[in-house]
């Protein structure tokens, strides 16, 4: 009798157990703009009246970087840098204890126009950027030099890592002025400056940073990874070539990897088209499906740009994508008997996005546009008719959240925004200031709490 009752209780206590964890694990912002990398938060209490200020419950110096960071349970997860080392640390969301840290060598030379102090003035263009993946009981991490780790989230054991296209330096580092037709080409400097004739920063010599190899300015790897099943993907690369590559989220191992023209900036996502799952990758060139299995090319759309960095949209069987000063267009994605095919549905100059991916609410898109130095907007996702915009000069970029019935951006300057989702006007419904230095993470909110990352802090507000 005794042995049933202990069976009746141990069984009652797992129960219990297993609603505490998932009561626990319900809230989560496990990637890159959210579980379902849209930007939509779906666990925030929008309030019917923004109060007039925000409650700072704590603040805590975590290190530089513009990588946002990630939720799981009671735990956020970032990825840091402290001089030379990258860093992925765990803290608590009560009171923003640091739980677990580790660390790893991660030198990296930036390119001198990531440089910039106005914008960000503690990792100074050294990264790290990629927003880490929590998929299972596993935190992914990729850093701005490309190393690729997977620790256990709840310890913060490393249980693996691969080093994937390592920047090349050579013994000394030789300076030059970026091509730009003034007199002081193919001169060489012993030490970093400006160029006398035209003022640019003088960059490395013969190391990606430069655009020696006719790709362009490279930055490090920025794009976030994701996971689908027991994959993980990662958009990686060098002046040399845009590498996709597919992993084995349990041991690291390479699945599979498709080598494009150029790399970006871009974070990938995943999409279903007309019955196949699919990865959308933007490259420096151009906009291609993968197929998720093998890697093999579906089909692909050719750009030209220079920057590309916002994530594609997937809208019904349309991709909305935009680049640095280039206009914001629609592919449509089309299957036959005879293969794909992906051609131009729409292009806008009305709106063109540069650092901050637009959020997609029915068939409207809401963000923040580059044009006169950054304006808020919204946009038809079937026509690209701009349906409204904000004033210009907002921000130089902005992380923007769908809740409810608001929008949210968080700017570059560290101002919380709410606006409404109305589609015929801009309507503000509050404003918040919430850090010191510039913010180009994203927020994560759950409840009625705000976590912001600035560039060297992890700050909890509340809504009281």
């Amino acid at each position: 009798m005794l042995f049933k009752y202990v069976k009746m209780m141990l069984a009652a206590m797992a129960v219990i157990s297993f609603m505490v964890d998932h009561a626990a694990f319900a809230q989560s912002w496990p990637a890159w703009r959210g579980a379902e990398c849209d930007g939509h938060v779906r666990d925030f209490t929008v309030p019917e009246v923004w109060p007039d200020s925000l409650q700072k419950i704590w603040r805590v110096e975590v290190g530089a970087g513009l990588s946002s960071p990630v939720l799981q349970g009671d735990r956020l997860y970032v990825l840091t840098r402290d001089g030379d080392n990258e860093v992925v640390s765990a803290y608590s969301t009560q009171d923003g204890r640091r739980i677990w840290q580790q660390s790893y060598a991660a030198s990296f030379v930036p390119n001198p126009q990531a440089i910039v102090p106005r914008f960000f003035p503690v990792s100074s263009g050294k990264g790290p950027f990629a927003t880490p993946l929590l998929a299972g009981d596993k935190l992914y991490t990729l850093g701005v030099d490309r190393m690729l780790s997977c620790f256990e989230a709840e310890s913060g054991k490393v249980l693996w890592q691969q080093h994937l296209l390592k920047q090349q330096l050579p013994d000394k580092l030789v300076y030059e002025c970026a091509p730009c037709g003034c007199r002081e080409d193919g001169k060489e400097f012993d030490q970093p400056g400006a160029c006398s004739a035209c003022g640019m920063t003088l960059g490395p010599k013969g190391i990606e940073t430069t655009a020696t190899q006719g790709r362009g300015n490279y930055y490090g790897a920025a794009a976030s990874p994701i996971a689908d099943g027991q994959s993980g993907f990662v958009n990686i690369g060098n002046p040399a070539g845009s590498d996709v590559l597919a992993f084995d989220l349990a041991t690291g191992a390479e699945k599979w990897r498709w080598r494009g023209p150029a790399p970006s900036s871009s974070s990938p996502v995943i999409a279903e088209l007309h019955g196949v799952r699919q990865l959308v990758v933007l490259t420096r060139t151009n906009l291609v499906g993968l197929a998720l299995d093998d890697g093999r090319e579906l089909w692909h759309f050719d750009i030209s740009s220079n920057a590309q960095i916002v994530t594609p949209i997937v809208f019904e069987s349309t991709i909305l994508f935009s680049a640095y000063r280039s206009p914001t267009t629609s592919v449509k994605i089309s299957k036959t008997p005879n293969g794909w095919s992906a051609v131009q549905a729409w292009s806008t100059n009305d709106v063109t996005l540069y650092t901050s991916t637009p959020v997609l609410i029915s068939d409207h898109v809401f963000g923040l546009s580059y044009a006169n130095r950054g304006q808020l907007f919204a946009m038809d996702a079937r026509t690209g008719e701009q349906l409204w915009a904000g004033s210009g000069r907002f921000a130089q970029g902005a992380a923007i959240l769908s809740s409810g019935n608001v929008l949210l951006a968080l700017t570059n300057e560290a101002k919380l925004v709410v606006f409404a989702r109305d589609t015929d006007r801009y309507r503000q419904l509050a404003q918040y200031t919430v850090a010191e230095q510039p913010t180009w993470a994203h927020p994560i909110l759950w409840d009625n709490n705000i976590v912001v990352k600035d560039e060297a802090t992890l700050t909890l507000w509340r809504l009281e």
